[in-house]
């Protein structure tokens, strides 16, 4: 019991020092460039190119990931605690795991069965198998989560997905998607593109930068 009672007193330490360093991410309104007739059909040709605000965006979620599954490993590897304990307590970090502005930004983790376990903003969802699950425009959004982890194990995606605070209204929201092995566990944490009217339902976000490497 000492020893268990030690244990949590160094996770919760470790925690604690890892929140300290979470900032929020920038929240910048890129400018629009002006050209001429020409200039615009060319550019018309070329791959759009994401913006400098969410580039930063995307380094500031991967820093994120990192730190999440820094305690992920963390907890992982204590002694003392069978392998059950230790699922529960990764889960309960992730239940529990916020950053950013207000608070707001939080971490979903599926099996790669499609069977989420952790949803923090909507709980019903716990322990239903998801695989099936189609956004308004079609994308089977934990089908997606599940590729990534099997064929790149990390990744981004683009999808339509409840807004917090108001269920019927989906937002486009790009995810961060990494596999976490010794729980069999896609990880994903997501925020609303800023350069995407979240009102503009009918348009689906294409993510122009599809995979990136673990870290």
């Amino acid at each position: 019991m000492l020893r268990r009672k030690r244990s949590l007193k160094a996770l919760n330490a470790l925690l604690a020092a890892v929140f300290c360093v979470w900032v929020c991410a920038a929240t910048a309104v890129a400018g629009n460039d002006t050209g001429n007739t020409v200039q615009l059909a060319q550019a018309e040709k070329e791959p759009k190119k994401p913006s400098r605000a969410e580039a930063d965006m995307k380094k500031q979620m991967t820093k994120i990931m990192d730190q999440v599954f820094m305690v992920l490993n963390t907890v992982m590897s204590m002694e003392g605690l069978s392998d059950a304990e230790k699922r529960d307590r990764a889960y309960e970090f992730l239940r529990t795991f916020r950053y950013g502005e207000e608070g707001k930004g939080y971490i979903v983790a599926v099996s790669l069965a499609g069977v989420i376990q952790v949803e923090p903003n909507i709980l019903e969802l716990v322990g239903k198998d998801l695989r099936s699950l189609e956004d308004p425009n079609g994308i089977k959004v934990f089908e997606a989560f599940t590729r990534i982890c099997l064929e790149q194990g990390q990744g981004w995606t683009t999808y339509l997905w409840p807004k917090s605070g108001n269920k019927e209204w989906h937002v486009p929201t790009v995810g961060l998607v990494r596999y976490f092995e010794p729980l069999g566990l896609a990880v994903v944490t997501s925020y609303t593109p800023i350069n995407i009217d979240v009102q503009d339902m009918g348009t689906p976000y294409i993510d122009d930068q599809a995979t990136a490497s673990p870290t």
